[in-house]
């Protein structure tokens, strides 16, 4: 065995084998053939086909094999079962060779996953610390932690059912219901407690009290359960998203509020001996003091309040309407970049390039990554994904874990950008996608996409070129691009039939000749006797005998007269002309798609439209443009959030008017949801983050929990009023007095919950923080402004028209069927 070589192809040689091909007879044209040795008019090499494409791992050689999961299956069990079976090949390698994972996405996954659970249990400790501290006793705080365990596991089981996996979303919805789920066992509790303060025993305290804030609590829960029903309806890859974030959440606080007004008050009367006296500790009595205080300075504030509700009601409707000043000022985009800690860099070469000039661009961007510190692997490919595409190559970057690093991936990127573009070689063009981006797009991942449409691809190439200067000069974008690509020059042969006919060859012959010449054919198989293995006979001429179009006219064609051969050139022209790479048509019509990345400091969603506007005005008539990709699920996004939060609302609306029998309650509860957007809203712009697919989830779920703090007032300023017959002001002065620990507890423990995640820590947090940090900001500002606002609205409402909740059994209609 042995290599030969010519220009930068290798080729493997086996003695034996080359040696018996090159004793094959050929045979001579001619009135007298002669049978010679195929040695003595050809080369007999045995080796490989042409070199279309190569790989290198941290600059070694290497063959690179992608595995992608199949749908349905997870993600992190097929990777570790890929690494369990690498680890099996090693055994088996020769000396010398090495296999290994050099870019995993997975990685990333089971990191984000186990960020979530540990957020997760350190939720659970931040709620326990908030009840703790309200409810002063451990046992008591016990018997309300209870709820988690039970709702957690319980959706456990409706995970099962409904095909859902612990992945990121379901394990986020159940670390922000933590905080949730408690709040029907803290309303419960607290109300039994107060019923056995009144001198009750266990058992009627806890019957009692159970069912004084039942109707409560099943309202409240309802209405957030109300608000994701929309979601689910919500097609596309958004919906994917968020509708198993909703319907584990959903079903979390549907457990918990199961648990909250059956087991709960059992324990309470039975276990946890709750109506027995029991003698406070100094930590329970100075707790109970400063809340007392707190209490009647808050009941002084709102006897103020009431005085002047229509300044107090203006006021806060003035400063929700400000706020809404801010929204504008928000950055917008489908979903904020993530440290993946993986990179990958596209590189392209002008059209024609060799191998080997692809190689050493390649070569240079290896180097110069080489001497990153942040960067643990590279793994290039060149020569496409099919192999044909030899000017195109790909780098796959693994970095260094996040703690070990100072800057974030996307800091890196920048510094890279940079640097790329003082390159040495200008005839390199390099991309730099964003994988975070990837599932929002089944290209390239850029963060805007637009097909261009038209009937002419001249037409289109022009124009594209033209919008992209313009976009590059509004320096809001970077890793301008476009998917036309003009393809290798094409030579085209254009054979003169009346030429053929005289030399009697036959456009068969001729086809089959330039074929054989230049690309080769196979003409058999060979059976080596060594190894019993068959190998292809494939007959060319030498490839250095074609270095040039020109070259193609001297092939040879041989006429059926016999005789002297005739040359390509005596019988057909040629031409080179350029050929388009690939062809892509909607509709029938002809598209061009152009892509970018949105700088950091810049709106995706302002971005967006800029960059419509200028199609719009570059496109000729007749030609249109439209959203692909991610700028595509952008714009389905940004316009499916409003639709949904308004449906929700309706259907929020429709539920409490049920729970309610009136429709002016339900009206007075919903005046706490425009606070929480204020409060959303302020702490978006504070924090600097944007509004996006997660931040809108956050959203989403801030109305259904800003509305709880307001069901629970207004039903018991209600009962207050209509059962126990005080007047307006004095209901709700005491309503609000008595509900006022209640409504501090669950805002709190939902806060506490939410705490984790704002933390930014680990993996995934760029996609945690925005969502929580609008959850914090919203109840934040909405329980604030509900304690006053709410009371004032309901003190306005009742001297408009506020009537007592119409009780169905006392219809006739409804007593004349009771009574058949």
């Amino acid at each position: 065995m042995g290599v030969t070589g010519a220009g930068s192809n290798q080729f493997l040689t086996n003695p034996a084998m080359t040696s018996a091909a090159s004793n094959l007879l050929s045979n001579t044209r001619g009135a007298s053939s002669v049978y010679i040795p195929l040695s003595t008019v050809a080369s007999v090499e045995d080796g490989i086909m042409d070199l279309t494409r190569l790989s290198r791992s941290d600059g070694q050689p290497a063959i690179g094999l992608g595995i992608q999961k199949l749908r349905g299956f997870n993600e992190i069990a097929v990777a570790k079962e890929v690494k369990d079976l690498v680890k099996e090949l090693k055994k088996d390698l020769p000396e010398g060779m090495a296999i290994g994972p050099r870019f995993d996405s997975s990685v990333y996954t089971q990191e984000a996953v186990h960020e979530t659970e540990f957020t997760l249990l350190l939720t659970i400790f931040f709620t326990a610390s908030v009840c703790l501290l309200f409810l002063g006793s451990f046992r008591t705080t016990l018997n309300v932690l209870f709820s988690i365990p039970i709702s957690i596991l319980g959706s456990f089981i409706f995970f099962k059912f409904l095909g859902y996996t612990l992945n990121f979303f379901t394990l986020l919805a159940l670390s922000l219901a933590v905080g949730i789920v408690v709040d029907d066992s803290i309303m419960v509790l607290e109300n039994i407690t107060r019923h056995k303060n009144l001198g009750k025993d266990p058992q009627t305290a806890a019957l009692d009290g159970a069912n004084e804030v039942s109707f409560a609590a099943l309202a409240a829960t309802l209405s957030i359960v109300a608000v994701f029903c929309p979601i689910l309806f919500v097609g596309g890859v958004v919906g994917k998203f968020l509708s198993q974030f909703g319907v584990a959440l959903s079903v979390a606080v549907l457990i918990s509020l199961l648990e909250a007004l059956t087991l709960a008050p059992m324990r309470v009367a039975e276990f946890l001996n709750v109506g027995k006296e029991e003698k406070k500790n100094y930590f329970e009595v100075w707790l109970d003091k400063v809340f007392w205080e707190f209490a009647r300075i808050y009941r002084n504030l709102l006897k103020l309040a009431l005085q002047k509700r229509w300044l107090v009601v203006s006021v806060s409707f003035l400063i929700f309407f400000l706020s809404l000043r801010l929204f504008p000022a928000l950055h917008k985009e489908l979903s904020p970049s993530e440290d993946m800690g993986i990179a990958l860099i596209r590189i392209e070469t002008p059209v024609g390039s060799s191998l080997e000039h692809t190689g050493e661009r390649v070569r240079f961007l290896e180097e110069y990554l080489k001497q990153q510190p942040y960067v643990a692997h590279v793994f290039s490919s060149i020569g496409g994904y099919s192999g044909g595409q030899v000017n195109f190559g790909a780098l796959f970057i693994t970095l260094t874990p996040r703690k070990e690093r100072k800057l974030r991936l996307q800091e890196i990127l920048k510094i890279w950008r940079k640097e790329f573009k003082k390159a040495a070689y200008q005839d390199l063009h390099i991309k730099i996608i964003d994988i975070s981006q990837s599932a929002f797009s089944s290209k390239r991942g850029t963060n805007i996409e637009l097909s261009l449409l038209g009937s002419e691809y001249s037409v289109l190439k022009e124009v594209s070129q033209k919008i992209l200067n313009e976009l590059d000069k509004s320096g809001m974008y970077t890793d301008l691009d476009t998917d036309y690509r003009e393809g290798m020059p094409e030579v085209q042969i254009i054979p003169d039939r009346d030429k053929c006919a005289l030399a009697n060859i036959s456009m068969q012959q001729l086809v089959d000749s330039v074929r054989y010449s230049i690309g080769g054919a196979r003409q058999g198989m060979y059976t080596n006797e060594e190894d019993i293995r068959r190998y292809d006979i494939r007959i060319r001429f030498i490839p250095e005998q074609w270095r040039e179009p020109k070259d193609i006219e001297d092939i040879p064609l041989w006429t059926n007269y016999g005789g002297e051969p005739i040359h390509l050139k005596d019988v057909a022209s040629l031409r080179v002309v350029p050929k388009l790479m690939n062809m892509t048509r909607e509709n029938r019509r002809r598209v061009i798609t152009l892509f970018a990345n949105v700088k950091p400091e810049y709106s995706q969603a302002k971005a967006l439209d800029y960059a419509m506007e200028i199609c719009r005005k570059l496109l000729p008539p007749t030609y249109s443009v439209q959203p692909a990709g991610a700028s595509q699920t952008a714009k389905e996004t940004f316009g499916a959030f409003p639709y949904a939060l308004g449906f929700g609302l309706i259907l929020a609306y429709m539920v409490l008017g049920i729970q309610f029998n009136s429709f002016l309650f339900p009206l007075i509860i919903l005046c706490a949801i425009p606070f929480s957007i204020t409060g959303a809203i302020f702490s978006l712009y504070i924090s600097k983050l944007s509004l996006n697919l997660y931040s809108g989830i956050g959203l989403i779920l801030l109305m259904g929990l800003a509305m709880k703090n307001s069901i629970l007032l207004v039903e018991f300023i209600n009962k207050k009023r209509f059962e126990d017959g005080l007047d307006t002001s004095a209901a709700i002065l005491e309503a609000a007095f008595i509900r006022l620990r209640p409504i501090l507890m669950t805002s709190l423990a939902t806060i506490s919950s939410a705490i984790p995640a704002a933390l930014g820590l680990g993996p995934g947090a760029e996609v945690r923080v925005p969502l929580v940090i609008v959850v914090i900001g919203g109840i934040v500002v909405s329980t604030s402004f509900s304690l006053f606002v709410v009371p004032c609205i309901y003190s306005l409402a009742a001297k408009i028209g506020g009537k007592p909740p119409v009780d169905l059994e006392e219809w006739p209609e409804v007593q004349k069927v009771a009574s058949l």
